[in-house]
């Protein structure tokens, strides 16, 4: 290896970074192969001497065995990336039978205080993973977005002081948690009346400026708990708890509540409300307002009903179905979020202005839509109309900007959804669900250091909050601290056990990155069980039961997500798997096709079950003969700018304007396969070089940790590009790093291996897995609960 004495240096105008294998300049910024920056930095390390070829081989290519035309080529790559364009004079100059030499001064930039991490290249071993193209072009429009975006985010999460301090630390005076009121009506059980008031006073203390307010998952993880008031204080960085009582006795309502210190244990203020039915909603601002003077805080001058009396009477059916709505609503299945709508709609035939309904029905419908309960995309333009006529109601509702910020999200208005949670925020800084919604954001724009803050910020204000923890985790995963992710999880499910979400993502991290496909299924099963209407959860059943070999296992579940699911892209996926094990290759070939052509958004949500139907169409395709209908096929639905597919990184090709992400990636891998395997090596170069790019930036954030499935994407690439050892190298990498779940289609199966089937190396990797499986399939048969629930006949509904 060519020594690199300083982290940073500048030739001509070009800032070079030898360890994140990146240059910079006016132009843009590229990303060099080893070798390539290997040369610059020897070549620099001369400063305008010129030092022949012989004496470049023996430095930059010490540890390989080629020939000069690997450093023709590299010189070639050099100068693309270096010269301008038409430029007279080249900055790498060739002294004929001398060597080269530099044509431009080169400056050190000594004491440099990046914090970047050490190397983007992927290793394995000591492998370098030749054959990739990383000359990034084209990046200006997702720099000026990405830019914007996490500029305006870091500002603003810089300026604003966290909103109350972790577990364990002295607590503000002024932050507050509201402990569940305790349901004491007669005879009939009014819980979801009495948690329902709690959260409406929970809203309205989060718009007090000044207050900060913990989250009601955590203060409900406290609920019927006899932690002592100090303790709770404690655990949730509170100085103030807000407890008491509602009772509800036909139209009349009684509601109880008292502050207390909870260093001193000692009440600052209490009161009694006795209200009809009707006027229920005017307790909250009351009390709100109360507090706010108990604690020497202002209250927000536009918080409607701010004063006593300002609120209307409502007709007592608006506050029983409002209220079973919200219920409705926190269950997060399937069924719950259509009982929530019909709640919601039901308050909304009563009075149409009724602003909370309006932005909780609206927040309802984008949960169909996350969920993948369902695909109607027009829910999105309904949630905007609800929020927005919220909005006229009451123009500084941070929840009302919050929603309005997911409906910029699936629009992938990615800048108008950054600036309404960032107003949601400012409105109410305690609305750790707008603080996870930022996160989010930044997540999916890789910035991923300052998704990191957002999250921890939102886990300040709602430490045992489902949603902040799911969301934390999937950050965990994407930088590769899977045992992280995976402990946030467990404690997440712990904390929730009735959230089907939860077991689905722990199930995800287990098949997928940890190689444990009985652990994964127990908690598929789980998942299945708190939401049986989830076809999507009963795809990945069925899938880890046809990773196992049991083929008669997955059936009922495939029935079950085609029944419940039909022609989306998560069903599409096991069928066609299913269908391509089984051998009928040519209907399997027809739905991928057809899954491929329609790019449904839930592709890239599931990308371990749709990953197979790029694997399955191509190879089936090239097998057949039909590079042609390969090559149209994937031309032809190219993943184009899409609110489902991302911000990415937007590049142009061939006219089409494509964003760049995990599952584009597959995409432009398969597509260069089947460029080669027409003869066009330009095109698949291009191609390759497209992908590469998109996962170094992705990669340059990862702190150094690679997943599996980047092992499995870069054999894929030097498979195809000939390179078949390096190839085989990653692949037993990837192996090795838990490669498991669907290893049929995306191993035995892929295209890119189809010329490695009889490569001894390539079938010693084969028998490895096979032998796995067969160590996990005696797991789950001597599990019985986890056999009966493949059985076909069972009932696991």
């Amino acid at each position: 290896m060519v020594h690199q004495p300083v982290d940073a240096f500048l030739v001509g105008n070009w800032c070079v970074e030898p360890a994140l294998g990146r240059i910079s300049g006016e132009a843009g910024e590229s990303y060099l192969r080893p070798k390539e920056m290997d040369l610059l930095v020897y070549l620099a390390e001369h400063d305008g001497r010129v030092v022949s070829a012989d004496d470049i081989m023996s430095a930059v290519w010490a540890d390989v065995e080629v020939t000069n035309d690997s450093l023709y080529t590299s010189i070639s790559q050099l100068r693309k990336h270096l010269d301008e364009p038409g430029a007279e004079v080249s900055i790498i100059e060739t002294m004929p039978r001398r060597g080269y030499r530099l044509t431009v001064p080169v400056r050190r930039i000594p004491g440099d205080d990046r914090t970047e991490p050490d190397s983007v290249t992927l290793s394995g071993g000591g492998l370098e993973h030749r054959g990739l193209l990383r000359r990034v072009k084209n990046r200006a429009l997702y720099g000026v977005a990405a830019a914007a975006i996490v500029v305006a985010a870091v500002a603003w999460l810089q300026l604003v002081p966290p909103p109350s301090a972790p577990a364990g630390v002295t607590s503000p005076a002024n932050s507050i948690a509201v402990m569940p009121l305790i349901d004491l009506s007669p005879d009939t059980d009014y819980t979801y009346f009495s948690d329902g008031i709690t959260d409406e006073i929970l809203n309205r203390l989060a718009r007090v400026q000044g207050l900060s307010v913990a989250a009601r998952t955590s203060s409900f993880a406290f609920k019927d708990s006899e932690a002592s008031i100090r303790e709770i204080g404690d655990a949730l960085g509170v100085g103030t708890i807000l407890e008491g009582s509602v009772r509800k006795d036909r139209d009349l309502v009684r509601v109880s509540v008292q502050l207390i210190d909870t260093d001193t244990g000692f009440q600052l203020w209490s009161e009694t409300y006795e209200r009809e039915l009707g006027t229920i909603f005017a307790i909250q601002n009351e009390i709100s307002r109360n507090i706010a003077d108990a604690l020497e805080l202002t209250l927000a001058a536009d918080l409607p009903g701010s004063e006593a009396g300002e609120l209307s009477a409502y007709d007592p059916r608006i506050v029983d179905e409002y209220l079973l709505g919200l219920e409705a609503l926190r269950a997060s299945s399937f069924d719950s979020y259509r009982r929530a709508i019909g709640h919601f709609e039901n308050v909304l035939r009563v009075d149409p202005t009724f602003t909370p309904a309006l932005i909780q029905l609206a927040d309802a419908k984008l949960g169909l839509i996350n969920t993948g309960a369902s695909y109607d995309m027009e829910l999105v333009d309904q949630a905007e109309q609800h929020v927005r006529q919220a909005l006229e109601h009451d123009p500084r509702n941070g929840a009302a900007y919050r929603v309005l910020g997911m409906v910029s999200r699936w629009r992938g208005e990615w800048q108008q959804a950054r600036e309404h949670v960032i107003k949601a925020l400012e409105l109410a800084p305690s609305d750790s669900v707008a603080m996870v919604a930022l996160g989010a954001i930044l997540t999916i724009h890789n910035e991923l250091d300052a998704a990191d803050q957002a999250f921890e910020r939102a886990l300040r204000i709602d430490p045992y909050g489902a949603i902040a923890m799911m969301k934390y985790a999937w950050l965990q995963q994407r930088i590769g601290e899977i045992d992280k992710a995976r402990a946030t999880i467990e404690r997440a499910i712990e904390l929730h056990p009735a959230n089907p979400n939860l077991p689905w993502m722990l199930g995800k991290i287990q098949v997928g990155e940890l190689g444990d496909l009985a652990g994964g299924l127990g908690n598929f099963l789980r998942s299945t069980e708190l939401d049986p209407q989830d076809y999507e959860i009963a795809a990945y059943v069925a899938m880890t039961y046809l990773t196992l070999g049991m083929p008669e296992a997955a059936e009922p579940w495939i029935d079950r997500a085609m029944q419940d699911g039909p022609d989306t892209a998560t069903s599409q996926a096991i069928e066609a798997t299913y269908l391509q094990l089984a051998g009928d290759k040519t209907r399997a070939t027809l739905i991928a096709t057809s899954a491929i052509r329609e790019r449904n958004y839930r592709l890239l949500f599931h990308e371990l079950l749709s990953d197979n139907l790029i694997v399955i169409a191509v190879r089936n395709l090239l097998d057949e003969g039909r590079v042609d209908d390969a090559i149209d096929l994937l031309e032809e639905a190219m993943p184009a700018q899409t609110a489902a597919l991302g911000p990415g990184r937007d590049v142009e090709f061939d006219g089409t304007i494509m964003v760049m992400n995990k599952f584009s990636d597959a995409w432009m891998v398969a597509l260069a396969g089947s460029y080669l395997a027409r003869g066009d090596a330009d095109k698949a170069a291009e191609l390759i070089e497209r992908a590469a790019e998109n996962r170094l930036a992705e990669d340059a954030q990862r702190r150094g940790v690679y997943r599996n499935d980047h092992y499995l994407m870069q054999a894929r690439v030097l498979a195809m590009q000939g390179e078949d050892d390096a190839a085989l190298d990653l692949l037993d990498e990837a192996v090795s790093r838990n490669l498991i779940f669907g290893w049929q289609i995306q191993v035995a199966g892929d295209y890119a291996f189809r010329h490695l089937q009889s490569d001894m190396r390539f079938r010693s990797i084969v028998n490895r897995l096979e032998a796995e499986v067969d160590r996990q399939r005696a797991i789950v048969l001597a599990q019985p609960s986890l056999v009966a629930a493949g059985e076909p006949g069972s009932d696991n509904r």
